[in-house]
């Protein structure tokens, strides 16, 4: 009988275990709209053997009283050959 029992709350705890969840916002809104141009680029303008460039890095801040949060989102594109 403990068997079972123990079974059957594995069992419910699967159900109410997530791995993910949902974002609240649309991908394309929490990340920026994506130019072409950004996707279609191949190499640095003012470096030109760079393997990478930071298109933009933005940051929020927010201080309280026990802490202080920092929110940062940074685009980097990355630049390979074939």
């Amino acid at each position: 009988m403990k068997k079972y029992f123990i079974l059957f709350l594995l069992g419910l705890s699967a159900f109410t275990v997530r791995a993910q969840i949902q974002p609240t916002v649309p991908v394309e809104t929490a990340f920026g709209k994506i130019d072409m141009a950004d996707l279609e680029m191949t190499s640095c303008d003012f470096e030109k053997d760079a393997n990478a460039m930071v298109l933009f890095d933005r940051a929020e801040m927010a201080c309280g009283i026990p802490e202080i949060l920092m929110e940062r989102q940074k685009r980097i594109k990355i630049f390979y050959l074939f």
